[in-house]
């Protein structure tokens, strides 16, 4: 049962650690996905 424990907490730092990360990842390709749709919007397409 604590081997089960563990791990659970060990998944879930896992998850926190890198979370954040990919988080930010995300909303970064949002934001320049964007900006590409705008920039496509100035040339009229």
């Amino acid at each position: 049962m604590s081997f089960i424990f563990d791990a659970r907490i060990n998944i879930f730092i896992t998850i926190y650690k890198y979370g954040t990360s990919i988080h930010w990842l995300i909303v970064k390709i949002i934001k320049y996905i964007k900006v590409f749709i705008e920039d496509f919007d100035v040339f009229g397409i």
